[in-house]
């Protein structure tokens, strides 16, 4: 499972293959797309994917204002509520 040699055009196939799959079977798209990502890492990769992960995540994260998050979502239900 770990460090397995694969072709572009074979980790594409799987890709798409398995995206294609978690959709239609309800998944929203960006859980499919997230867990298709991390399953391939990790056969392709290893468990250093979990590092690339957290290196690559870690920035957008901190991008994100815990508080100007919370008043969008909130000003954005309040609009919704007020509608009905």
């Amino acid at each position: 499972m770990v460090g397995l040699e694969l072709s572009p055009l074979a980790v594409v196939l799987i890709m798409f293959g398995a995206l294609l799959v978690g959709v239609l079977l309800g998944y929203p798209l960006f859980y499919s797309l997230g867990a298709v990502a991390l399953l391939v890492g990790l056969i392709t990769i290893g468990p250093p994917v979990f590092k690339i992960l957290h290196l690559r995540a870690r920035p957008a994260l901190q991008l994100h204002l815990p508080g100007r998050t919370a008043v969008r979502i909130h000003g954005h239900h309040g609009g919704e509520v007020r509608r009905c």
